[in-house]
């Protein structure tokens, strides 16, 4: 078997990575989740054949589109010096990060609400539905979802979600075989270097989980088993969402916002691995835990796994989302190489002010 871009891209950052995905493929043998999918009949499942003949789908992701070796010089902020240290620890598993709001399930349970949508339209509209209840929750952390996040996220899935289907939509799929590879997830990673403050990181960081979990679901489960099981297709769904939330976290927190493509990388991996096995689909969250915690601890390969790739830049220019000026430099006094940005705030006065 050829490898796919993905993988190369691991097998050249040195013996450090050389097995990553070997050690990957090991981990789907005689081997289930522990928790999330009990009861859901889950349990000795493979694979399906019928999966969707989507382009968007993205079988082989960005091939041709400058994914191997990205021409695109890398933007301020990334470049080599004070990325390759951070003295903050980075701990191996992901049991303590939480998060603290009046109810802290509420975009999941939007989100796998939706997850045995049939198409994108379907999967928009009770996206919608769910982001218009989310304004009756409290706490600013869902305000920011709401105002900030949820917006960009809809606009995206909008852009993504395919025109045609059957063979005009093949077609079409070949025609603009870079465009409609590109998925909502990953122009919302990229667009978080540039939209995203530091308070906006945790909305952008959960509905980046959520987008995640559709991408997973709707690649590994069909419309009619989706159909069929939609408890099934929200378990999932919320598994992975909460553990690409999670690793979004990590990788935000010691490399900056411009980190998160390389989350999206690893989910599309991830989730061809456990296809080519014919592995469970449940195997999914697992093995984004495994093989994300290796790529967090690796600088070179988050860097390069973070490369914008031609196929997002179209989606984003389509969904009206440009790039808004310089993204942010290092500042090494941050403990750890994230990206410092420029902070507006807006206040009513009378106030006073102390900029330290």
């Amino acid at each position: 078997m050829q490898p796919q871009p993905f993988e190369e891209e691991f097998s050249s950052q040195g013996d450090e990575m050389s097995d990553l995905l070997a050690e990957g493929e090991e981990g789907f043998e005689d081997e289930g989740m522990e928790d999330p999918f009990e009861g859901e009949g889950f349990e000795a499942e493979g694979m399906e054949e019928g999966f969707e003949e989507n382009p968007t789908t993205m079988e082989d992701p960005f091939e041709g589109e400058g994914f191997e070796d990205n021409p695109t010089p890398m933007d301020e902020g990334f470049e080599a010096e004070g990325f390759e240290e951070n003295p903050t620890p980075m701990d191996e598993g992901f049991e303590a990060e939480g998060f603290e709001m009046d109810n802290p399930t509420a975009l999941e349970d939007t989100f796998a609400d939706a997850m045995d949508a049939q198409d994108e339209d379907e999967f928009l509209r009770r996206l919608a539905a769910g982001a218009r209840r989310l304004a009756t929750v409290a706490g600013p952390t869902f305000q920011r979802i709401r105002r900030r996040a949820m917006p960009i996220a809809m606009r995206l899935i909008r852009q993504a979600a395919p025109r045609l289907g059957g063979i005009a939509g093949q077609e079409l799929g070949r025609t603009l075989g870079g465009l409609l590879r590109a998925d909502a997830m990953d122009a919302f990673a990229d667009a978080a270097g540039d939209y995203a403050s530091d308070e906006d990181m945790d909305a952008f960081n959960r509905v980046l989980g959520g987008l995640a979990a559709r991408h997973v679901v709707r690649s590994t489960m069909s419309p009619a088993r989706r159909r069929q099981s939609p408890q099934q297709a929200r378990a999932l769904g919320r598994a992975v969402g909460q553990m690409t939330t999670q690793l979004a976290s990590r990788i935000s927190q010691r490399y900056g916002p411009r980190a998160l493509p390389a989350v999206t990388r690893v989910v599309r991996q991830v989730t061809r691995l456990v296809r080519q096995q014919g592995a469970s689909p449940q195997a999914v969250p697992r093995m984004l835990r495994r093989i994300g915690g290796r790529v967090i601890s690796s600088p070179r390969v988050v860097r390069r796994l973070a490369r914008t790739s031609a196929a997002v830049r179209q989606l984003r220019a389509r969904a009206g989302l440009r790039r808004t000026g310089p993204r942010g430099r290092l500042n090494p006094m941050m403990g750890g190489p994230g990206l410092r940005r420029l902070r507006t705030v807006t206040l009513r006065g009378p106030v006073r002010v102390i900029v330290r």
